[in-house]
């Protein structure tokens, strides 16, 4: 499966994530706001072109935005042909950011307290 990861930095840079896994069977490519990145965004970029631009070169599978509370992914995520992650973290400290934003993404991932918390009102 090939994962594009945007948000918080992790790992050493200039190699590749995918070492921090025991199995090797995912290819993990980051998108970032400045030059550390396999791929670059910035304010202006669309999330859908965005998107569009890095499959011509290398397809992706799942868009995992980690901590979008404090880097948020570009805009129009909720239009990304792919499936789209978010894992919060401190919701306790962003929640007006991420009770609006939350729903732009396929699936949210945090801890038990948060999912309760954040849940969606029904319908």
């Amino acid at each position: 499966m090939n994962v594009l990861s945007t948000g918080l930095p992790f790992g050493t840079p200039g190699e590749p994530i995918a070492q921090f896994y025991s199995r090797q069977d995912h290819e993990i490519r980051t998108l970032t706001t400045d030059a550390t990145g396999d791929y670059h965004y910035t304010a202006e970029d669309l999330a859908p072109e965005l998107l569009a631009r890095i499959n011509e070169e290398w397809p992706v599978d799942l868009w995992l935005c980690w901590c979008p509370e404090v880097c948020p992914p570009p805009r129009q995520i909720e239009d990304a042909d792919v499936r789209t992650v978010a894992i919060v973290s401190d919701w306790t400290v962003y929640f007006p950011q991420l009770e609006v934003n939350l729903a732009r993404f396929d699936l949210v991932v945090t801890d038990a307290l948060g999912a309760q918390t954040l849940r969606l009102p029904s319908a």
